[in-house]
């Protein structure tokens, strides 16, 4: 069974989430926890929940550190002797989150990468606090 983890951009912030609350269809999320700097718990729920964005992880760890890569990161992979700078993002048609190369080299006609499998990947930053590295 896949271990989920989550993150949560909330007030200028990024924080690891707790818990995640449904409704009882499983359409719409009720609350959110997440713990704060100070590692307690915070909820968020009714209207806040509207200016949140909820990002999940690859399950794949940056090279040489225990920290995981997630949705909205941007990452420096090594693919085939070269370096790519990439952010990771969900895509629909395959169901799963990929890689997409903003620049650096990278395979002919090739729109993304597969997470797994990298020599390298290292995080050098994400889509909310250096947005200068996408363009």
């Amino acid at each position: 069974m896949r271990d989920c983890r989550f993150r949560v951009f909330v007030r200028n912030r990024l924080f690891i989430v707790q818990s995640i609350f449904w409704n009882k269809k499983l359409t719409s999320i009720n609350e959110i926890r997440h713990f704060d700097e100070m590692g307690d718990i915070v909820a968020i729920k009714g209207d806040d929940l509207d200016n949140i964005t909820l990002m999940t992880s690859t399950n794949v760890k940056e090279t040489g550190k225990d920290t995981f890569v997630f949705e909205g990161d941007i990452v420096q992979i090594e693919y085939k002797q070269c370096v790519s700078t990439c952010v990771v993002e969900y895509c629909r048609i395959k169901c799963s989150l990929i890689l997409r190369p903003l620049k650096g080299d990278k395979p002919k006609n090739q729109k993304h990468y597969r997470i797994s499998g990298k020599k390298l990947i290292r995080v050098v930053g994400n889509i909310f606090y250096n947005p200068e590295l996408i363009n």
